[in-house]
């Protein structure tokens, strides 16, 4: 097995970012670069944290990263533990989370205990909400080794847990202390997982910065190839559309909805099929189509901008068709967390670039989005 120092690099240099938000304290860095996880302890010792340092992981992650993680840890005097729990979205869950503070009342912790989150988004989002609720908070760092997690869901502090209803039913905002992003741990990410990070990556282009489509549909190869430089360009060109929403609207109050094109389609899928069908990514990309049909009428979103999308994500191996039954998945989306008053909200497109966020379309048109989407009828008028 290949350690992450002796991965292939071209380069060795770490860009900083700062989330900058309207309470100092809650403000932190993202260290981006190839291999910039070797520098962990260096990164933790100029921002002050002292404390044992807790990983969070899955095996998989576990037997390719922890021990040069831990290393890069120990080197500047950090102890450290390792918790694995089993890989999926159905453990990010109450009972994985109570698993893990069983762990952390035997291993000792305290209040200086460092929560670190090494994995994609499911590791993310469950040892954030354990960090945000342990002993009423310790500091947390988000590790993220997908690239879902490198440009979505490790910025912008939400954490939390699944429901048998539904997704991150049960959570909080919880800033992370640091973030360390480095596109060299993608190379042993699998081509489905790199896939659903591209459905993240669109989205972002289709929300705030239309190059990053453009870059999509002309490094295809470089990014299956996975060649670093192409990865960190397309990294940093979506993580600074999430950067620059989230310190506008840390709390979800308004602009930050607008991170949630395609979910309110993609969540009812992932719950209507148990989380056992689709990776999030491949929901939110048939999420987004919907949405674009759902635009169509609502806002004459021109349907060869939805063409593109479609024909993009099909480029990147990512579905636009669901085999569910519509009127189940309408009613799935009935019990959606993001109702305003007792009706949906939708973020749709109003152009690649732009999108609003609409409540109160009429279930009819929902319903005509949804069959629209199976698969023998997505492109019939």
């Amino acid at each position: 097995m290949q350690g992450l120092q002796n991965l292939p690099s071209n380069k060795w240099v770490v860009e900083t970012f700062t989330v900058r938000l309207k309470d100092k304290d809650q403000s932190y860095p993202i260290y981006v670069g190839q291999k910039s996880l070797l520098s962990l302890g260096k990164f933790l010792r100029k921002h002050t944290l002292k404390g044992r340092v807790v990983l969070v992981t899955n095996p998989t992650v576990g037997a390719l990263y922890a021990r040069p993680v831990r290393k890069a840890l120990e080197q500047e005097g950090y102890g450290t533990t390792l918790f694995e729990v089993p890989d999926g979205e159905e453990y990010k869950s109450l009972e994985t989370a109570r698993d893990l503070f069983k762990d952390l009342v035997e291993a000792g912790t305290d209040r200086e205990t460092i929560i670190a989150a090494l994995g994609g988004g499911v590791i993310g989002d469950l040892a954030g909400f354990v960090a945000a609720t342990w002993l009423r908070g310790v500091p947390f760092i988000q590790l993220p080794t997908t690239l879902v997690g490198q440009v979505d869901s490790s910025i912008g502090g939400k954490v939390g847990v699944d429901l048998p209803e539904g997704k991150n039913l049960v959570g909080a905002f919880y800033q992370p202390r640091l973030v360390v992003i480095d596109p060299v741990v993608l190379f042993t990410l699998p081509d489905r997982e790199l896939r659903c990070g591209l459905s993240e990556t669109i989205k972002a282009g289709i929300i705030g910065d239309p190059s990053i489509l453009t870059v999509i549909e002309k490094q295809r190869d470089g990014i299956f190839r996975k060649h670093a430089d192409v990865l960190e360009d397309l990294i940093l060109r979506a993580l600074k559309v999430k950067m620059d929403i989230v310190t506008r609207d840390p709390y979800e109050q308004k602009q930050r909805k607008i991170l949630n094109l395609g979910h309110t389609f993609a969540h009812a899928l992932e719950t209507a099929t148990g989380y056992e069908t689709y990776h999030h990514g491949e929901a939110v990309s048939i999420g987004i189509i919907g949405a674009c049909l759902l635009a169509e009428g609502e806002l004459k979103f021109p349907r060869k901008w939805t063409d593109r999308l479609r024909y993009l994500f099909g480029e990147v191996g990512l579905p636009i068709t669901h085999s569910q039954d519509p009127g189940d998945l309408l009613a799935v989306m009935g019990a959606d967390k993001k109702k305003k008053r007792g009706k949906l909200v939708f973020v749709l497109p109003q152009k690649i670039g732009r999108v609003v966020v609409q409540e109160g379309i009429a279930n009819n048109r929902i319903l005509n989005a949804l069959e629209r989407l199976q698969e023998d009828r997505l492109w019939q008028k």
